[in-house]
């Protein structure tokens, strides 16, 4: 009777167990349907987001920051031998020497260098051995100690861990992290500020604060190889980036941050970009400076089959290993200068951003005729730093780089056209590296290769 009423206990508990692990088996079938739901959502989605499960987090842009520089202060050393002898000598420099025969040669002589005069603080002591005509020599480094802290506070003991400090042995130093649009106080000491002696007491105003409005983002531009080409104004001001993000609503990720945008530039170009649709927007720090754009990079634009081309000049490694300069022979393939093939017709800020089809748009076509001659001439009267032309050319913008022509942000326009004879006259077609100044000079030169049968790479 107790084994059939310990059966009938076991069997109860059994029945009680099975609704649970029902409900556990639904729970765990509901969990892989979502899961392969979501999946299925992202994988029909191609292009419009790289697929990444954590978003890409956007490279923080530097807070501002503030430089402050000084003239070196006198150095005054005061010397002294066994005798108790002494002398003295200042210099703004970090050496002085005393009068000749003031101590007998090979001697050892103390000094002491203070700070501006015989009653400043002590920079450094050491020994010294008279010379031969009977000087002694101090040498010695400055010491300086920065302090940087907003000028409400009063002083750097005041401002806590607002106030950056620096210990330095040059002249200049950089205060980072600062606070925008704030007022700071820079006081230069030597060799310390606590016993030391103010050198340099000056005021600075950081940043002011970017608000959303203050850049203009334009709608980009499309290149043949994918480049997504951005342009916006006001130019940078060394402390913005461009962050475009996925347009896709199930997970939106930043898929390019440009990082800090160099002060001066107007322009940003995102390479290889895949097809899809995105966003871009300029920001500081985290926070958004421009507006906001949208854009589609069509999945019909492939990127062009790679030519091994190790210089970079449009003429290929083959060609240049040939035989026959008119074909691109006889050059050096890691020279990017030796084959000069220029942006036809000249680049200027009307024609760079014209669509591929028009036949204005600047292009390179790897031969060199008389029509790249006359795009050199364009530009002449133009110099690296200097102002444009009487035509509007300049040498130091960067259109080609945002077109494509060149992967090298800091390669400007005015370098396209700008090249010195060969230094082998025998082979006159194998030119030289810009030289910053472009005349009717460069393009006689670029005439004459013409005019002498001219080079093909194609």
């Amino acid at each position: 009777m107790k084994k059939a009423a310990k059966r009938k206990v076991v069997r109860s508990q059994k029945s009680r167990l099975k609704p649970k692990n029902s409900l556990l088996l639904f729970a765990l079938l509901i969990i892989v349907l979502v899961g392969i739901a979501v999946w299925a959502v992202i994988a029909n989605n191609p292009g419009k987001t790289p697929f990444a499960l954590t978003p890409q987090a956007p490279t923080p842009t530097p807070a501002p920051s503030l430089s402050v520089s000084w003239g070196m202060p006198i150095g005054y050393a005061i010397f002294a031998d066994v005798n108790n002898k002494s002398a003295v000598c200042f210099s703004a420099n970090s050496t002085c020497s005393t009068a000749a025969n003031i101590y007998w040669p090979g001697s050892t002589v103390r000094f002491t260098v203070k700070v501006s005069s015989a009653n400043g603080p002590v920079l450094q002591s050491g020994t010294t051995i008279a010379t031969p005509d009977g000087r002694a020599v101090a040498n010695w480094s400055w010491k300086y100690e920065v302090n940087v802290f907003p000028d409400s506070s009063g002083s750097c003991a005041n401002a806590g861990v607002k106030c950056v400090k620096g210990l330095v042995n040059n002249n200049m130093f950089v205060a980072t992290n600062l606070l925008p649009s704030t007022i700071y106080r820079m006081i230069v000491c030597s060799p310390v500020c606590t016993g030391g002696m103010i050198i340099q007491n000056t005021t600075a105003k950081t940043a002011d604060v970017p608000t959303s409005n203050s850049w203009t983002l334009n709608q980009p531009t499309i290149s043949t190889a994918n480049g997504v080409n951005f342009t916006f104004n006001p130019v940078s001001n060394g402390n913005i980036s461009l962050i475009v993000e996925s347009a896709s609503t199930v997970l939106r990720t930043t898929v390019y941050d440009s990082g800090p945008i160099p002060s001066g530039r107007g322009f940003v170009v995102w390479p290889s970009a895949k097809s899809g649709d995105y966003t871009a927007k300029l920001v500081f720090a985290t926070s958004a400076v421009s507006n906001t754009v949208k854009f589609n990079v069509p999945s019909g634009i492939t990127s062009p089959k790679p030519v091994v081309d190790s210089d970079l000049d449009g003429c290929s490694d083959v060609k240049e290993a040939g035989n026959d300069w008119k074909l691109g022979g006889q050059r050096d393939l890691n020279n990017r200068w030796d084959f000069w093939d220029v942006p036809v017709p000249a680049i200027s800020a009307t024609n760079w951003n014209l669509p591929a089809s028009d036949p204005g748009r600047p292009k390179m076509d790897r031969v060199i005729t008389g029509s790249d001659a006359q795009a050199v001439f364009a530009y002449s009267g133009t110099k690296k730093g200097g102002p444009a032309n009487a035509a509007g050319f300049s040498y130091d913008t960067h259109y080609g780089y945002q077109m494509g022509l060149t992967s090298d942000p800091n390669f400007t326009d005015g370098m396209f056209y700008d090249r010195t004879p060969s230094a082998d006259s025998t082979q006159f077609w194998r030119t030289g590296p810009p030289r910053g100044v472009i005349s009717a000079a460069t393009a006689q030169l670029e005439m004459s290769l013409y005019q002498r049968g001219g080079s093909n790479c194609n």
